[in-house]
């Protein structure tokens, strides 16, 4: 993983331990440059206190129960039932850690039916939800949707 992305997954963990990181963001860039390895590097931290790169800790070996990834179905796309799955997941109250983590993988795949639902949950996200977006450009989202998340290229 490059430099800059364990820079940013440090200073989002100081945001964490501080009470700051908010409940939703979109990691973008270029394709294969590790930005769903960082949202999952930064969901285990959250559910851990550790990071999964810390072999001798035996918590970052552990599966996460606090987390789940979403990606595009085998229409390639993530569509309305994915939407409330996420919705109802991050309604629940976190088994381990302080978040509840929906990371959405190739978010651009999101139909108009799933944005709109998901709007709901980023304009009141449950107190310890986390969504993070995985995508190119968030320019691809609708403007509403879009102007809830905080942007980290």
């Amino acid at each position: 993983m490059p430099e800059n992305h364990n820079k940013l997954l440090q200073n989002l963990a100081t945001l964490h331990n501080n009470g700051q990181l908010g409940h939703a963001y979109i990691f973008f860039g270029d394709p294969n440059t590790g930005k769903a390895v960082a949202a999952t590097k930064l969901a285990a931290y959250l559910e851990t206190g550790v990071w999964p790169e810390d072999e001798d800790n035996e918590e970052s070996r552990r599966p996460l129960t606090d987390t789940q990834v979403f990606s595009p179905d085998d229409k390639g796309v993530i569509g309305i039932d994915a939407a409330r799955s996420i919705k109802a997941f991050l309604s629940e109250k976190p088994f381990i850690g302080a978040r509840r983590t929906a990371i959405i993988d190739r978010a651009q795949a999101l139909t108009p039916e799933a944005q709109n639902a998901l709007l709901k949950v980023a304009e009141e996200p449950p107190i310890s939800a986390l969504l993070i977006l995985v995508m190119p450009d968030p320019e691809l989202l609708w403007p509403t949707l879009k102007s809830r998340f905080q942007k980290i290229y």
